[in-house]
């Protein structure tokens, strides 16, 4: 979550996305043939230092959103260990439409 919401999509795309794609070519021009596709992905590492924890939730929700445009059927992770489980109800709240665990 360094970049855009299209960043990650495009690297989901990279990784998951069928040879035809844009990313897909890519990964093709790179010598990378997809034999696997990257299902669980991690919205950010230590996000505490960057974000309150409901400016992360909505940052997970603008990201989810647009990964999820590339592929479907990723499952997106979304932290709390950065403020505590006290935190955990609201974000779940402000998030949990768009993340799976």
């Amino acid at each position: 979550m360094t970049g855009t919401p299209q960043q990650a999509a495009e690297l989901v795309e990279y990784c998951n996305g069928a040879d035809a794609t844009p990313m897909g070519r890519l990964r093709r021009e790179h010598g990378v043939t997809r034999t696997r596709r990257v299902r669980f992905w991690e919205m950010d590492n230590e996000a505490g230092r960057k974000w309150s924890a409901l400016e992360y939730a909505s940052e997970v929700v603008r990201f989810a959103r647009r990964m999820r445009e590339a592929d479907p059927d990723i499952t997106i992770m979304m932290e709390y260990y950065s403020w505590g489980i006290e935190w955990l109800p609201r974000m779940l709240e402000a998030a949990g439409g768009d993340i799976d665990s």
